[in-house]
């Protein structure tokens, strides 16, 4: 059967019927006046079936209180005379798609042109971004995780949500310059951030950078960053991606141990009295200077024995019930006097204080042992106990003599 469409009278009128894309004239009410194949294919009917119908029909429903509103505007000179716009087209079975429409206004013959283009698979694409981008925001909120973006070229730099928050701003759309994005570290540290990252530019690698940032009310904070290269296939850097993670909290407690180990090893290594930390077995971990002193040993000699083996052979069994508990965890210390033989075969009274030291879980873990020489003391009563250990945790109790 001849197609019964009328020939078009001019090139102009060829042009738009064989145009591949959809391509609709309407008035300012959207009735259309006139549609070419590929908007008849597009709508699943002739393109003569288009002439006449309202083109908020065309599209989805929930998109058609924005048409309208769309082509209000364009009557009454509220909207511009061109421009875009992405709606839902309506196919004749009554599935839909998404296409971006392209609208230009001739005032004068009071017509809207219309020139779309499907876009369903970019806008299914923008939509898994969108969807990505929001679970990463929720990990790098998560893990106090920031990113940051800077294309080289056109020297933009683009911020993650949590890379705000960790600069202690809002979040907020849109773009800075790599001159702007170093504002926001710490001065003593920009040159060394823009050192690293030439670096990386030029090798190509990634690199790790420990860096400071300033927050707007002055705070600072400290970041690990991961810098890496994104190239061409030419090798030539196109992107530089960075993360940064913050770490404040973990450097203050790590600063913090450190201060605590630096003022345990000076009270240990310089006190006056003799102290070693042994485990529970006995066998020296650690010991200091005055405690060398005292027995007359050097330290590789006491190694070579254990607290146990500097006792008097009458005093050697003095402890053991108050170690037995110690090791057991039932007790958390004792003190205890007893005669130490020195290296020259002497004899010295020695106060001995041992505490329990715990690990993780509250386990037991190493032995604290302080020790005094009492040889210089003026002399004392020792009321000697039942043998057994009791809770004071003394098995000789010292007792400061009367007048």
């Amino acid at each position: 059967m001849p197609d019964s469409t009328p020939a078009p009278a001019n090139p102009a009128e060829r042009l738009f019927e064989l145009a591949l894309d959809p391509m609709v004239v309407c008035c300012f009410d959207g009735t259309v006046r006139a549609a070419n194949r590929a908007a008849g294919d597009l709508a699943g009917c002739a393109p003569q079936d288009l002439i006449g119908r309202g083109l908020p029909a065309l599209v989805a429903p929930r998109d058609r209180r924005r048409v309208r509103a769309l082509l209000a505007g364009l009557a009454d000179g509220r909207s511009p005379d061109s421009g875009t716009v992405r709606v839902r087209a309506r196919h004749h079975g009554g599935d839909h798609c998404w296409i971006e429409v392209r609208i230009n206004v001739d005032r004068e013959a009071g017509l809207c042109h219309l020139v779309a283009r499907e876009v369903e698979t970019t806008v299914v694409a923008e939509e898994q971004l969108l969807a990505a981008r929001a679970r990463l925001a929720e990990v790098e909120q998560l893990a106090a995780l920031g990113s940051w973006e800077w294309v080289v070229h056109e020297d933009r730099v683009s911020w993650s949500d949590e890379l705000a928050r960790l600069h202690g701003r809002r979040p907020e759309p849109g773009h800075r310059s790599w001159d702007l994005h170093l504002e926001g570290v710490h001065p003593e540290d920009r040159e060394r951030l823009g050192r690293t990252v030439g670096e990386v530019l030029c090798a190509g690698d990634a690199a790790n950078l420990e860096h400071r940032i300033v927050r707007p009310d002055g705070e600072v904070r400290i970041v690990i960053a991961r810098i890496e290269v994104v190239a061409d296939a030419g090798g030539h850097p196109i992107v530089v991606r960075g993360s940064c993670r913050d770490v404040t909290e973990t450097r203050r407690v790590a600063e913090a141990q450190r201060a605590a180990e630096q003022l345990f090893r000076r009270a240990f290594d310089d006190a006056p009295i003799g102290m070693a930390l042994i485990d529970l077995e006995g066998r020296w971990l650690r010991l200091n200077r005055a405690l060398t002193t005292m027995t007359g040993r050097s330290e590789t000699e006491l190694r070579a024995t254990t607290l146990a083996g500097l006792a008097h052979p009458e005093d050697a069994g003095l402890a053991e019930p108050f170690e037995r508990e110690l090791a057991a965890g039932r007790r958390r210390s004792y003190a205890v006097e007893q005669r130490w033989l020195g290296a020259d075969g002497g004899v010295m009274r020695v106060l001995v204080h041992a505490s329990l030291l715990h690990g993780d879980g509250d386990r037991p873990l190493n032995v604290l042992i302080q020790a005094i020489d009492l040889g210089g003391a003026p002399h004392i009563e020792i009321r000697r106990g039942s043998g057994r250990p009791g809770r004071s945790g003394r098995a000789l109790r010292v007792v400061e003599p009367a007048g």
